[in-house]
């Protein structure tokens, strides 16, 4: 039975021992353990580009591209009337037929983002004119009402509140319109009303 001065002894004269100093990495031994053994990543700029492609011909738009160390690659689409299964079949075979399962194993979803998922890309505003909302802010305040107006640097809620009308007692519910700026909110998500 070998002891661990033995076994250590024995790790070092058989296997790659790999540290880097700079770019020159330091190597002793004859074989590579197989903990060191790396899969081959997806390229993200690659399959952005396929995806992209193939949703300028379906006119649809990318909201998020995610792929993690394990090649697990989740993409996120949209479009201004909404997204079929059709168009997310589409854009699945468009890039599982760019990529080479051999040299790079990886698992794909491709969704549309649902109601209640935060916004990510300055389209899916401009398709939520219209719709409720609600707004998360920096400050954590939260804004809830309908977005009304989309402009490159800011959005506008329109909600009802009650307030006190100079002569008048009693409170009257009007209308507010709130400007807030994409660097004041912290996430904004479209809402479901059941009135």
């Amino acid at each position: 039975m070998l002891n661990f001065q033995q076994y250590f002894s024995f790790l070092l004269e058989s296997y790659y021992i790999c540290a880097r100093k700079g770019e020159n990495p330091i190597q002793r031994g004859t074989r590579c353990p197989p903990f060191c053994y790396q899969k081959s990543m997806v390229d993200q700029a690659f399959v952005k580009k396929i995806v992209e492609e193939k949703l300028a011909e379906l006119d649809l738009f990318l909201v998020d591209l995610k792929i993690d160390t394990s090649n697990k690659i989740d993409i996120a689409i949209d479009g201004d009337s909404g997204v079929g299964i059709d168009q997310c079949i589409a854009v699945s075979r468009a890039v599982e037929g760019s990529l080479d399962r051999e040299k790079e194993d990886f698992e794909l979803m491709v969704a549309s983002p649902g109601i209640g998922q935060p916004f990510k890309v300055h389209r899916q505003y401009t398709k939520a004119i219209g719709r409720p909302v609600e707004v998360q802010l920096l400050d954590g305040a939260k804004v809830a009402g309908t977005l009304s107006e989309v402009t490159q640097d800011d959005f506008e809620v329109t909600f009802s509140q009650k307030e006190q009308i100079e002569g008048t007692k009693k409170k009257q519910i009007v209308e507010v319109k709130q400007r807030i700026a994409f660097a004041d909110a912290k996430s904004t998500k479209e809402t479901i009303s059941f009135k």
